[in-house]
């Protein structure tokens, strides 16, 4: 599939359309960004509440993506929300999805379910459906570009900015979630001698960040 920089970037908000760009990328992104779908919809500004068996499902499906649970696991958790998959409003039926074997497939599949679950949830606004649609590809798009970064012009890291400190920092952010800390990583970076401003402005942002940042994965050599 061919996109242009514009339309990847800036033009194109449909995470439907955009999947197939990176279909051939890492299995390990395409599944952390189904995860990441997850954060989007807590945050602002949808800040849904969702319930604790589908975080606990798209945990299972993090600790997949970086090979961290095995197939039993996979099996295990997809087995116990086949209870509750109709249940509407709660976003169980995509979390599912998540634990898809294919990587590619549990990305669209988890894409395809969240939307049609938020355009069929009450809106007491009384937006239509093509605007809800809009809505909700708004908030799930760019998570794909904050995992993804920007295939047209890819970022070269230099080692030897990875300095133990750097590493460490990183290696903490990663596992315990704390992305409020990466402009302190940035910081580190260059200190260390890093001079690559789309990547130190990435990591200067705050509030946007997931598992599977392009950034903080570049930092700590994972694909």
């Amino acid at each position: 599939m061919k996109l242009t920089e514009d339309e990847w970037l800036y033009e194109i908000i449909d995470p439907a359309y955009l999947l197939p760009f990176v279909r051939k990328g890492s299995a390990r992104k395409l599944r952390l960004y189904a995860c990441a779908c997850f954060t989007a919809l807590q945050r602002e500004p949808l800040q849904l509440k969702l319930p604790e068996e589908v975080l606990q499902l798209v945990a299972v499906a993090e600790q997949l993506a970086d090979g961290k649970a095995k197939e039993a696991e996979r099996s295990k958790a997809v087995r116990s929300a086949a209870k509750w998959l109709n249940e509407l409003g709660t976003f169980r039926a995509a979390a599912r999805k998540t634990l898809e074997k294919d990587a590619y497939k549990a990305a669209t599949l988890t894409v395809d379910s969240m939307v049609e679950e938020y355009t069929e949830m009450e809106d007491e606004r009384g937006l239509e459906e093509i605007d809800r649609i809009v809505e909700i590809n708004e908030v799930l798009s760019p998570e794909l570009r904050e995992i993804f970064g920007n295939p047209f012009h890819p970022v070269k890291f230099n080692k030897k900015w990875r300095t133990s400190d750097v590493k460490l920092l990183a290696e903490g952010i990663y596992k315990e979630k704390s992305f409020d800390r990466t402009p302190i990583l940035a910081d580190a970076l260059q200190d260390a001698g890093c001079d690559n401003e789309d990547l130190l402005d990435h990591l200067r942002e705050t509030g946007s960040h997931v598992r599977g940042c392009w950034a903080l994965d570049l930092v700590l050599g994972k694909e």
